[in-house]
């Protein structure tokens, strides 16, 4: 979630351009949503309203975090403000700017998407992928949550990526504004188990995207993940894992890819990676609750492991209602094994399991 308009309010509000301004006025004033009207009035100015108190009591703690959710890589530069100069510019001075600009954009860019992430040695690690947590909602499996959370903490040379929708987070606006009703976790207490979830693994991460559910209501759940400093980005991540002595691990997660087949539940993972060749070593993805392994060769010869995985959401209404089944036991999680010594490019040097406590038994022996 960009924190820009976070930054433009707090500069308002210090120069007392918001007092006595509505959660409605402020949002016009600012071409805001009306949720960040709310949010913003709740932080600042901290109406009498319950509406108001409700929000303040949610984010009261959360501004420093909001105001940095946009990441390490990111440009935090506030866009230029385009005014009529008092004399006109010469064609040259404004292709001179406008290229300055371009430059500017192009190379934040080519990093708001990519992450480095320094492996500490060359001996065989491996990579349990979450899939989509929903840690709020209560059909969620929370106990394989915890369970495996403490396997990752437990075992050596284990790493963590998750594929988003740690929380529901459903909207404060609109039909699923219902659904907070229909479950047991306060909003508030989402977010400390996202909080949880998140600081329990530090140090641990690789790889995390954000899901459609992290970015609802101003990105409010993806902010409690960026904030840990975690190699985090909404919606896509391609996480540079570079191994001493090695070549690197390539890892592009989305929360989902374009793409799908009635015949292949990995069709959106393996089409990005025939497109994308000699690109990434793995492809992981999650969205649709569905799980399913699929490791090939490009036509040139290139190794490709996709992992689509599901979701520790095991019982879903929704679902249900139209004709899918709930979630089955299985492929929550998926572990990526990876053998760092073989060169890249080798059919082998990645193996992949949904076996997690087989996987760590094995990771161990090596």
């Amino acid at each position: 979630m960009g924190a820009d308009w976070l930054n433009e309010v707090h500069a308002a509000h210090s120069r007392g351009a918001l007092d006595g301004l509505t959660a409605g006025e402020l949002a016009d004033s600012l071409g805001l949503s009306g949720n960040q009207g709310k949010i913003a009035k709740a932080l600042i100015i901290g109406g009498p309203s319950t509406e108001a108190t409700a929000v303040k009591n949610i984010h009261r703690d959360r501004w420093g975090r909001l105001c940095s959710a946009i990441g390490p890589d990111d440009d935090t530069t506030p866009a230029p403000t385009v005014s009529e100069p008092e004399e006109p510019r010469s064609a040259a001075e404004i292709l001179a700017d406008r290229t300055r600009l371009q430059e500017r954009d192009h190379r934040r860019l080519a990093t708001l998407y990519t992450r480095t992430v320094e492996m500490p040695d060359a001996r065989p690690f491996g990579v349990l992928i979450f899939g989509d947590p929903h840690l709020d909602d209560d059909g969620t499996d929370i106990q394989l949550v915890q369970r495996h959370v403490g396997l990752v903490r437990a075992t050596p040379g284990l790493y963590a990526a998750c594929v988003g929708d740690v929380l529901n987070n459903w909207p404060h606006g609109g039909k699923l504004a219902k659904k907070w009703k229909d479950q047991r976790t306060t909003e508030s207490e989402a977010l400390t188990l996202a909080d949880w979830f998140v600081s329990e693994l530090a140090g641990r991460w690789v790889a995390f995207v954000g899901g459609n559910h992290d970015a609802w209501n101003g990105g409010s759940a993806a902010s409690v993940l960026a904030q840990h400093g975690v190699p985090f980005a909404l919606d896509e991540l391609r996480a540079r894992l570079v191994i001493p002595g090695c070549d690197p691990f390539i890892i592009h997660a989305r929360h989902s890819f374009r793409g799908k087949s009635m015949y292949s539940r990995t069709h959106g993972g393996g089409r990005a990676a025939l497109m994308d060749a000699p690109g990434a070593d793995l492809y992981t993805a999650g969205h649709y609750h569905e799980a399913g392994i699929r490791q090939e060769l490009t036509k040139d010869g290139i190794p490709y492991t996709v992992a689509q995985v599901g979701s520790y959401k095991r019982y879903d209404e929704y679902a249900r209602r139209i004709g899918f089944k709930d979630g089955s036991v299985g492929g929550e999680a998926i572990m990526v094994i990876v053998h760092p010594e073989r060169p890249r490019g080798t059919f082998g040097r990645t193996m992949v399991t949904a076996d997690i406590e087989g996987g760590c038994k094995y990771l161990r022996a090596l």
